[in-house]
């Protein structure tokens, strides 16, 4: 008699290896587009960067859910990988120094970025 059992071909066959690599590059991946997203929003606290808002006009840009106007930033797309975390790209980002000029232009490749000078609501003209 033949005991031998038809064979099912499956196409998904992988070791455990070989999942533990993968799993292991999606979260080194996904900790450095963390990094990045975490850098931005560091970068933006900071008071060398100008709201495109306060530099284009007193007026607001959008009005918020509540109806109210907000300030904030205009928009535009983001890098592929930050677009799936939810990141919003900006468009325009005026800062003071070169080196914040080079640290905005690592940090936000989508946007344009310029070193100005800008008034602020307390001084007069900062250098």
């Amino acid at each position: 008699m033949d005991d031998r059992r038809p064979t099912r071909r499956s196409w998904f066959r992988f070791s455990l290896r070989t999942l533990f690599v993968f799993v292991t590059a999606v979260a080194v991946c996904l900790g450095g587009a963390m990094n990045w997203v975490r850098q931005r929003h560091q970068f933006l606290a900071r008071d060398v960067v100008l709201h495109e808002a306060e530099r284009m006009t007193d007026e607001p840009i959008y009005a918020g859910d509540d109806g109210h106007a907000q300030f904030g930033w205009i928009e535009t797309e983001p890098p592929w990988v930050l677009g799936l975390l939810g990141e919003r790209g900006i468009a325009r980002i005026t800062v003071q120094t070169p080196q914040d000029e080079i640290d905005a232009r690592r940090l936000f490749p989508e946007s344009q970025v310029e070193i100005g000078h800008w008034q602020s609501r307390d001084d007069d003209y900062l250098p």
